[in-house]
Order: structure tokens, then C-alpha cells, then sequence
């Protein structure tokens, strides 16, 4: 069977070229971002994460970042026309948005986010340690996704294409699939190409079609259906207190079981799934209502605003006026 070898036509349209541009947030919490007038640099040459390419082409790019960034930290990407990305997020939290007006979308661990050119594309890498892989292919890879995502960006009320990020939990592609197509390429596997694209058609297809939401409570789609009913009561009513003795009465367990059987079956306990949803709402509204921090932490069930930063602390590793503070500079910068 002959091998399967990357296409390297030396005629791509525009190339890659992936500029970064690095700037370190030296705002404190709750204040405004400075503009992105940072100097260029090739992409990963003075990145807080550090970078091992896996895969290269004149019109593909598949690499790994790592690192611990210690205090937030403002990335550019120029996106040429014609080019997409994809970042998928294993480690750490980002804020994304295209252009320098757009919508800010939240990274949470465990999701990817999509975005096209020709734009640039702002990133900016909360405190803590980062694990990101980044797909970068011209659209001439891979012509019919390039027309699918052409068509299904564009609104059908309007006729507009649509603009921004969008972004999903890790749904079909996860950690260890990455893992292990980022080890198959640096043995250099033959079949790094053909899974390259099949990892990008399932990402893009599946943040297109989301609902752009925060993912901090990823699931198996195994789960029994009354343990579905007892999580789908959960997010509708994060506020409740959710005692250990609700859950397990729910379903029918003693509570040393259904705590047991919860922390096996979903990956982690039944306390941190509730803090989680109660961290999802919180986050939503933040970003998009101008509420007190202590009303949010009211109405998400947390009791108190320190609780409320506490948790997004962990999970998302950004203060609540820091989440705030971005995305209240896209939307003046969109209305400006």
C-alpha cells in the first residue's frame, strides 16, 4: 500500500504565516486592557508558553504548547484570509475573540475554539499551567470543509457571514487522541496528514454547531438515564444547596453508594459537578450582564461573593473583574 505523503504544493494561495504578537498585561484586576500594539514576532519566539512543532507544511501546522504563565498574559495571532485555526485547550484557561472588537469567548480546560481569517485574533492566557494544541490549515487542504464552514458561517436571516470565535467542550476528539496523533507525528507516521483533517472536520463541525457555551462540566454520553435526569435538574437549579443526600434520594442510592457510583461514572465528585454548573452560570453572566458580583453569587448559589471568585479562580484561573474587565473592553471597543 504506498504511503500517505502531506501535499507540499509550493503554490498556496497565501501562506500560513501566523505572526504573534506578545504583550504582558501589567493592569491590575478590574482595569482596562491596554491597546495590542506590541512588537511582531514569528509565532512562538517570545510565547510564555513554549512551543514543539509536530507537524509542518507550507499549509498545515499542528503543534504543542506548554508552559505556566504567572500573570495574565495578551497573545495576537494575524490569520490570513482563507486560513483557519483551531485550539484545542487540554490545560489552562484563554479568552479568545477575532478582530480587535469582537466577543470575547472563554477557553475553559477541556474545550476547542474555531476561528477563520482573515482577521487578527487576540488570546489572552489566564495564570496558571497551559496544555494547548494548535491546528492551523489553508483552506485549499481541505476544499469541501473550507465550503462547509464558508456556508454554515454565513447567518441565514442576514446573509452575513458571521464573526467571532466559537468554541464547544471537548466532544468526539479528546486529550489522549491528541496525545497520541502528536506521537505519531514526531515518529514521523505516514497517517499523521489524513488523521490531522479528521480531527479538524470533527473540532470545526462541533463549534460551529454549538451553542458557544462555557464547558466546565464535560460528561460521557454513556451515562444512565437517571443519573442524566439528576445532572440536567442540576443545571437548571444551580442555586439549591445540593446536598450529597439530595443527589443520592434522586436516584434511589445511600448516599456512600451514589457517591461512589457519581465520582466513577462522571470522572469527578458530585460537589465539584454542582460547583462547576453553579461556575458555568456565574461566567455567563458576568460576560454578559453588567449585575453585582454578589447578586451573580446569590443567584448562582455560592452564598458569597469570596466563594464566587474563589471558584472561577480555580477553574478558570482569572479574578471575576479580570473576566469582566475583557470583555467589558470588546464591547466598548465594538460600540466605539
Amino acid at each position: 500500500m504506498p504511503a500517505i505523503r502531506p501535499d507540499r504544493r509550493e503554490s498556496c494561495p497565501e501562506p500560513l504565516g501566523f505572526l504573534l504578537h506578545r504583550q504582558h498585561n501589567q493592569r491590575g484586576a478590574g482595569t482596562t486592557p491596554e491597546k495590542e500594539t506590541s512588537s511582531t514576532m514569528r509565532f512562538g519566539q517570545d510565547c510564555p508558553l513554549s512551543g514543539t512543532e509536530l507537524y509542518h507544511t507550507e499549509q498545515e501546522l499542528f503543534e504543542l504548547r506548554t508552559g505556566a504563565v504567572q500573570q495574565a498574559t495578551l497573545v495576537r495571532l494575524d490569520l490570513p484570509a482563507d486560513n483557519h485555526c483551531l485550539l484545542w485547550v487540554c490545560k489552562g484557561t484563554m479568552l479568545v475573540r477575532r478582530g480587535l472588537g469582537g466577543r470575547w469567548s472563554v477557553l475553559a480546560p477541556e474545550s476547542v475554539g474555531f476561528v477563520s481569517g482573515p482577521s487578527p485574533v487576540s488570546v489572552s492566557l489566564a495564570r496558571g499551567e497551559h496544555k494547548l494544541y494548535v491546528m492551523l490549515w489553508h483552506g485549499e487542504s481541505a476544499a469541501a470543509l473550507h465550503r462547509w464552514i464558508l456556508r454554515e458561517r454565513r447567518s441565514v436571516k442576514t446573509g452575513q457571514v458571521l464573526q467571532g470565535v466559537f468554541s464547544t467542550p471537548f466532544q468526539h476528539v479528546k486529550e489522549a487522541d491528541l496525545d497520541r496523533l502528536a506521537a505519531d507525528a514526531r515518529r514521523g507516521a505516514d497517517w499523521v496528514l489524513p488523521v490531522f483533517f479528521s480531527y479538524a472536520h470533527c473540532g470545526v463541525a462541533e463549534c460551529v454547531k454549538s451553542e458557544d457555551a462555557v464547558g466546565l462540566t464535560p460528561l460521557p454520553s454513556d451515562l444512565p438515564p437517571v443519573l442524566v435526569a439528576l445532572i440536567d435538574r442540576v443545571k437548571e437549579h444551580p442555586e439549591h444547596p445540593w446536598p450529597l443526600k439530595d443527589g443520592a434520594d434522586f436516584v434511589g442510592y445511600s448516599p456512600f453508594h451514589f457517591s461512589r457510583v457519581f465520582k466513577t461514572l462522571v470522572g469527578y465528585g458530585f460537589h465539584e459537578f454542582v460547583d462547576r454548573c453553579r461556575t458555568e452560570l456565574a461566567v455567563r453572566k458576568l460576560t454578559a450582564t453588567d449585575e453585582p458580583v454578589e447578586s451573580i453569587a446569590a443567584a448562582c448559589g455560592f452564598g458569597t461573593a469570596q466563594g464566587l471568585r474563589e471558584s472561577i479562580k480555580e477553574y478558570l484561573g482569572l479574578l471575576p473583574s479580570e473576566l469582566r474587565a475583557e470583555h467589558g473592553q470588546g464591547r466598548a471597543e465594538l460600540s466605539g
